[in-house]
């Protein structure tokens, strides 16, 4: 069994995100400052864009370097192949995206953003199971139970809103948006266990920064949510700060990971 990271580098990572989310925040705050994107790149592709073909790339990157280390085999080789398939999903989704795009269930070219977005939650969330198969029998009912109402906490009051929303949108789109943030919180609850089981010294860092990201997610889908409600949403929104970080986390968990899956091999070589 893994153990727990030494204090050394889980200050190293917090140290690392911090740099990390203020760069993406300031970045946002300078581009909203100078009102850059007014002046698009190229059609349909703004200065912040460029952030979710970076971030995407390089939790790929590091999903890819798991999925070789364990040959493909076993839950945990099982599980990096689902983590980089969902997040090489999600970035399908990042590059069709369209801000113009009016959504029309009749019209599936208008969906497939959303088609991509969707599909990665079941497969991110089938990573979550076939990493944590291998802790099952230390993982007991109340854990279970206990990460399913911390999750519904947070996904109640989205429910709220999505039923609560009135006539500016159609019975699709709000299916559609609130979709989102529900399949979000959906990932919460393994999240939740594995951060439980990180802090009894069951499993590494890679789940406190799962958690992290997964919850980032629900409130990035949340207030995406509200925003297209009231038609406000556009490039450059400060929305899509939370957003980034999600993939921070992720690609934080994945580094975080190899690093300990390294040195637990030297020290058996040893």
């Amino acid at each position: 069994m893994i153990k727990i990271q030494n204090s050394s580098r889980i200050i190293d990572n917090v140290i690392f995100a911090i740099f990390g989310f203020a760069g993406i925040l300031l970045f946002f705050l300078v581009v909203n400052a100078f009102d850059l994107e007014e002046y698009p790149i190229i059609e349909n592709m703004y200065a912040t864009d460029i952030l979710f073909i970076i971030l995407p790339v390089i939790a790929i990157i590091l999903g890819v370097i798991l999925s070789v280390e364990y040959r493909f085999k076993g839950n945990h080789g099982k599980a990096w192949i689902f983590f980089t398939v969902a997040i090489t999903i999600w970035f399908a989704g990042e590059l069709t995206y369209s801000y113009d795009t009016e959504v029309d269930p009749q019209d599936i070219s208008t969906l497939t953003s959303d088609i991509f977005y969707i599909s990665g939650y079941p497969i991110f969330f089938v990573f979550t199971i076939f990493y944590l198969k291998s802790r099952s029998k230390i993982i007991s009912r109340k854990t279970i139970v206990g990460a399913v109402i911390l999750s519904a906490t947070f996904g109640i009051p989205t429910l709220y809103l999505t039923i609560g929303i009135d006539d500016e949108l159609s019975d699709f789109e709000v299916l559609l948006y609130g979709t989102y943030p529900l399949l979000a919180t959906l990932l919460l609850v393994p999240s939740i266990i594995a951060a439980s089981l990180f802090f009894r010294g069951h499993v590494g860092l890679l789940w406190l920064l799962m958690m992290m990201g997964a919850f980032t997610d629900v409130i990035a889908d949340t207030l995406y949510l509200t925003q297209e409600i009231e038609g406000s949403y556009g490039a450059g929104n400060l929305i899509d700060v939370f957003y980034l970080w999600s993939y921070v986390f992720y690609s934080l968990g994945a580094w975080s990971f190899i690093k300990t899956y390294r040195d637990a091999i030297k020290k058996n070589q040893t």
